[in-house]
């Protein structure tokens, strides 16, 4: 009986007495499955440094600078990597894998004097200042970053806002 009404108290059916517990856990799968999204999302399109680049800059005690967007058909040969206490050395294919693009990251010098480089071209980049030398038959390029330099060698001509574009995204691992 209810004391206020004088009314038989209705006994809760076993469907009435699960519902809130039934509405917790459905907001809770959602929660689940919203938590999920954001993380397959994050790892998906957040840019993640490859491992082969994390473990030279293991071995090294100055930045290793990687392409972190790397442009064209440029394609990492990870069967060039290697390194010592003082180079980083790896390699890029273009052009269907017919041509090679060499990079190598050292310390940066104190007596490094970029007033000797006679490039073709030189601009700004997102790690420091590129100098860039076409010649007739081979391009190359030094890109001046905090603590290193990146050394970038292709024998064969490479489309110049292709190489711009490879120097730009250059990022130091984190």
């Amino acid at each position: 009986m209810d004391f206020r009404t004088n009314e038989p108290v209705r006994k809760l059916s076993l469907t009435d007495r699960w519902l809130p517990l039934k509405l917790i856990a459905g907001f809770g799968v959602s929660a689940a499955i919203i938590v999920a999204a954001i993380a397959i999302a994050l790892y998906f399109f957040v840019p993640h440094t490859p491992a082969i680049f994390v473990n030279a800059q293991k071995k090294v005690s100055f930045p290793v600078y990687y392409p972190a967007n790397v442009p064209g058909d440029l394609k990492l040969d990870d069967r060039s990597f290697s390194s010592a206490a003082n180079v980083v050395l790896y390699s890029y294919t273009y052009d269907g894998g017919k041509k090679r693009l060499s990079v190598s990251v050292q310390p940066r010098d104190a007596s490094l004097d970029t007033s000797l480089f006679k490039p073709t071209s030189e601009f700004s980049a997102t790690i420091g200042r590129a100098y860039v030398v076409d010649l007739e038959d081979r391009t190359a390029a030094a890109v001046v970053g905090d603590g290193s330099w990146v050394l970038i060698n292709a024998p064969d001509k490479i489309a110049n806002d292709t190489l711009t574009a490879f120097i730009n995204s250059l990022r130091a691992v984190n």
